[in-house]
């Protein structure tokens, strides 16, 4: 058979399993081929075309009314597409797999432009075991269907409407759903108090009660009435007439309000604060306080100190107070934060500089508490005043003083064990670097060094003393190379035996002499000390760093 149409290995399986578990496939696209330039002959084992020229949706996909276990699919190529040879066909499902493929007698599909096209059909048809496994759906928005196609549809259409119009005039009561004239019960006339069959009237001034007004009727009595309403003037503060009605608040004299916008407004004033209550009334003064941008102000009145004095306790925090009496100067309280260490300052004049270049501030903070001021005249300190009656010259002042420009991150011998404000111990200690961060440009790793028991050494910095280090590394205790000269026992013999009976010689007369290294001994210099590590002479100092 030199045209014949098979399933590919991959087809037969997805058909089998889709059999087996009672699922479906669904066959979705055609697509046709040159099989490049020769007459291919379909292989089972093929996954794709030889060479592909056009793919698209299946057109139709159904079981052929002869031989049912025969599924057959087309394809409508249109006019517009072509210019190659159609020498190959193949089926694909849903997942892009060729289910089918086939070879079918060369033809030339042209194009439009060649001057001749033509609408082509393709159809393979296939033999399966059970077209129940296939599922025979197409894409309408792709259907394109031949005239066979349409015929046959046309045909099937028209028997069964004729069928169907048939039966509908055959039955005895083809609208069930309508009441039909001979089941009609006796109907009465209608009346005010019971329906029934009226008759109609174009009267306009009948006073009858049976009757039913006409649409003309109606209309005339419009009429009459508008003409009435056009000769009404608009009501008014002075004379009554036409009014629009609202439920818009307003200053209009022409509006009349709804029984919704008269509601509104009473529930409106009813929600409002009463004048007498003079904000008695208000259901949450906290949050009224807040709306006012008054929270601040509330709490300090709370908190405020009482104009006759009184005893306090917990902590005042002061920006400024009013001018002393017959003062020229302002005066102003700076207090030292809560929890302050020993030796924090607070300065009861505000600095500045004053009659006669004398300038007053405080010195700022030590290890010691301040009781007096730092007075500096003429540009010159004078001194610093301690409780304990030490008076130091104010240029040699307390910690900060001396070290106010030392940069941050530096680390300094300190003689206490406490650490000062704005420091750190050098203990290794971890630190927040978003809270220190002139500190975290020093130490990147968010942690001081480690320096208690340490010696600091300066870098080598490429000098070749030290060489291999790097900033901030740790580099542990050792010896310099050297030698020590030292003599061990030494035994000697007079005489040499015979052999003793181990098989070696027997020395007789053994003479023995024992050199002692003997322990360190002074040689003018001073008695050597011998301890754990090497280490030359030192004072303690609590290494600190400055962290803002």
């Amino acid at each position: 058979m030199k045209y014949f149409a098979i399933l590919t290995k991959l087809g037969a399986a997805k058909l089998a399993n889709a059999a087996a578990l009672g699922t479906k496939i669904s066959i979705t696209h055609m697509a046709v081929g040159d099989g490049a330039g020769k007459l291919p002959e379909p292989d089972a084992n093929q996954t794709q075309l030889v060479n592909e020229k056009r793919r698209a949706a299946i057109n139709t996909l159904s079981v052929d009314p002869v031989n049912t276990n025969q599924i057959i699919a087309e394809q409508i190529i249109p006019e517009s597409e072509g210019g190659w040879w159609m020498r190959e066909i193949g089926l694909f499902d849903g997942e892009d797999s060729l289910i089918a493929v086939a070879n079918c007698p060369e033809t030339y599909k042209p194009q439009l432009q060649e001057g001749s096209g033509r609408t082509q059909t393709v159809r393979m048809i296939l033999i399966v075991n059970s077209t129940e496994s296939v599922t025979l759906k197409v894409d309408p928005s792709v259907v394109l269907a031949t005239r066979e196609y349409v015929d046959k549809n046309t045909i099937e259409v028209k028997a069964y409407c004729d069928n169907a119009f048939k039966e509908h005039l055959a039955a005895s009561d083809p609208h069930p759903q309508y009441l039909l004239k001979k089941n009609l019960p006796p109907l009465p006339d209608a009346s005010l108090t019971q329906k029934g069959i009226v008759q109609l009237s174009s009267a306009t001034n009948s006073v009858s009660e049976t009757l039913s007004a006409t649409p003309k009727a109606v209309k005339a009595a419009y009429d009459l009435a508008a003409s009435k309403l056009a000769s009404m003037p608009d009501a008014s503060l002075t004379q009554k007439g036409i009014t629009q009605l609202t439920d818009k608040t307003g200053n209009s004299n022409t509006l009349a309000a709804t029984q919704k916008l008269v509601s509104d407004v009473n529930d409106n004033a009813n929600s409002k604060l009463a004048k007498n209550q003079n904000g008695a009334d208000i259901p949450n003064k906290s949050e009224f306080v807040k709306n006012l941008g008054l929270v601040e102000t509330v709490n300090k009145a709370n908190s405020a100190v009482s104009a006759t004095g009184g005893n306090y306790k917990g902590t005042f925090n002061f920006s400024e107070i009013a001018t002393i009496a017959k003062e020229r100067n302002s005066v102003q309280l700076v207090s030292t934060s809560a929890g302050a260490p020993s030796g924090a300052l607070a300065s009861y004049m505000k600095a500045g500089w004053y009659d006669n270049e004398i300038a007053i501030g405080a010195v700022r903070g030590g290890s010691v508490d301040l009781i007096g001021a730092g007075i500096d005249i003429n540009s010159k300190r004078a001194l610093t005043v301690y409780k304990n009656g030490t008076m130091v010259p104010a240029n040699y002042g307390n910690f900060d003083a001396r070290y106010d420009n030392i940069p941050v991150g530096v680390p300094l011998p300190y003689p206490h064990r406490y650490t000062p404000p704005g420091y750190l111990t050098c203990n290794g200690q971890a630190f927040d670097k978003s809270l220190y961060p002139k500190l975290a440009l020093a130490y990147p790793d968010g942690k001081v060094p480690d320096l208690r028991g340490e010696f600091i050494r300066g870098w080598d910095d490429s000098r070749g003393v030290d060489m291999g280090r790097v900033c901030g590394t740790l580099q542990l205790d050792a010896l310099q190379g050297h030698t020590h000269k030292a003599w061990p026992n030494a035994t000697a013999a007079s005489s040499t035996d015979s052999p003793s009976q181990h098989g070696g010689p027997e020395y007789t007369g053994r003479i023995t002499t024992t050199h002692v290294v003997s322990s360190p001994v002074s040689d003018g210099n001073g008695e050597p000390r011998v301890a754990n590590e090497t280490r030359p002479r030192n004072i303690a100092f609590n290494y600190i760093v400055r962290a803002v």
